[in-house]
C-alpha cells in the first residue's frame, strides 16, 4: 500500500519503488530489490531491527527466534551478497551506524558481528560449501558480504585443482610452527644466515606486491596461483633445511617474523587455510 499511497502523494516513481521493495526479500528465495535506493531502504529497515532488538536482549536462542532476525540477517546477507546491486557497504560500518541510537552499543556490536559470522557459515553450509572453507574464508574477514562470498567461490574452486594441497601446506606450516611463539618487530636482513632463508625473504620481497596488487583488485585466484608458484617449493625447502628454534632468541624471532609474513599475506586478506581439515579427519 505504501508504493500506492507514495504514487497519490505526487512521489518520484523511484521513491515509490524504493517503498514497495523495501519489504525484499521477505522470506528464503523470494526476490531481491531491484534499485539501489529499494535496496539501501530495505538494509536500514532490517539493521534497525537487528540493533533495536539486539540492544535490548532480544536475541535469538535455539529454535526460538519470535522476531524473526535470522530472516533480517539472511536478507541483508543476500542483498549484499547480489552482484547486479554492486553495493560496497562494511558490515561493521552499518551496524555501529545502527546502534547510534540504542543504549549498551558497545558490547551489542560485537553480539551482532558474531550473530552475521554464524548466519554467514550457516547460509553458505546450506548452499553446498565445505564447513572448513567457510571458516578458512571467515577468519580472514567477513566485513564486506560480497567480498566474503568472491573469495568463498575461489577458494572452493581451487580446493579442486592440482595446486590445492602445495597452496594449504604453505599457509598451514608457517601458521603452525608459530602459532605459540610471541614473534614481534621487522625481519631483520643481517640476522638471515642460511641460505635458505635468505632466499626465502628474497621471494618475499620479490613477490609480495604483485600479490597484494591482485588482492586489492578482487582478483583472488590469481592472487592464490602466484602464492602457491612463489612459495611452495621455497618453503618446503626452508623447513626442510633450516632450524627454526634455535637456542638464539633474536635468530629463532626473525625465522618465525619470516614465517609470518608470509602466513599472513594470504591467511588474513583471502583465507586461513590453516583451518582446512584433510579428507578423512572428520569436522572439528
Amino acid at each position: 500500500m505504501g508504493y500506492h499511497y507514495a504514487r497519490e502523494e505526487g512521489e518520484r516513481e523511484e521513491v515509490a519503488r524504493a517503498i514497495l521493495e523495501h519489504y525484499l526479500p521477505r522470506f528464503a528465495g523470494d526476490r531481491l530489490p531491484e534499485t539501489q535506493l529499494g535496496a539501501l531502504l530495505s538494509l536500514a529497515d532490517k539493521f534497525d531491527a537487528l540493533c533495536g532488538c539486539f540492544s535490548i536482549g532480544l536475541v535469538p536462542t535455539g529454535s526460538q527466534d519470535p522476531y524473526a532476525l535470522r530472516r533480517q540477517a539472511q536478507g541483508i546477507i543476500r542483498i549484499l551478497e547480489d552482484k547486479k546491486l554492486n553495493l560496497n557497504l562494511s558490515l561493521k560500518d552499518s551496524l555501529a551506524a545502527a546502534l547510534e541510537n540504542f543504549p549498551g552499543r558497545g558490547t551489542t556490536l560485537q553480539e551482532l558481528l558474531e550473530f552475521f559470522r554464524d548466519r554467514l557459515y550457516q547460509t553458505f553450509l546450506e548452499e553446498g560449501y565445505r564447513y572448513d572453507i567457510i571458516n578458512a574464508v571467515l577468519a580472514a574477514g567477513f566485513d564486506n558480504i560480497a567480498d566474503f562470498s568472491r573469495r568463498l567461490g575461489v577458494i572452493s574452486r581451487l580446493s579442486q585443482t592440482h595446486e590445492w594441497q602445495g597452496l594449504v601446506t604453505v599457509v598451514e606450516r608457517t601458521f603452525n610452527i608459530g602459532k605459540k611463539a610471541a614473534a614481534t618487530g621487522e625481519v631483520e636482513e643481517a640476522l638471515l644466515q642460511e641460505k635458505e632463508e635468505r632466499q626465502l625473504w628474497e621471494l618475499y620481497q620479490r613477490h609480495r606486491d604483485r600479490i597484494l596488487s591482485l588482492i586489492d583488485k578482487g582478483q583472488y585466484e590469481e592472487a592464490s596461483m602466484e602464492y602457491h608458484t612463489s612459495f611452495a617449493q621455497a618453503v618446503h625447502t626452508f623447513f626442510d633445511k633450516v632450524f627454526v628454534n634455535v637456542e638464539d632468541q633474536r635468530l629463532k624471532n626473525n625465522r618465525l617474523l619470516l614465517l609470518k609474513n608470509i602466513n599472513e599475506l594470504y591467511a588474513t586478506r583471502i583465507a586461513d587455510l590453516a583451518q582446512i581439515v584433510p579428507p578423512g579427519d572428520g569436522e572439528k
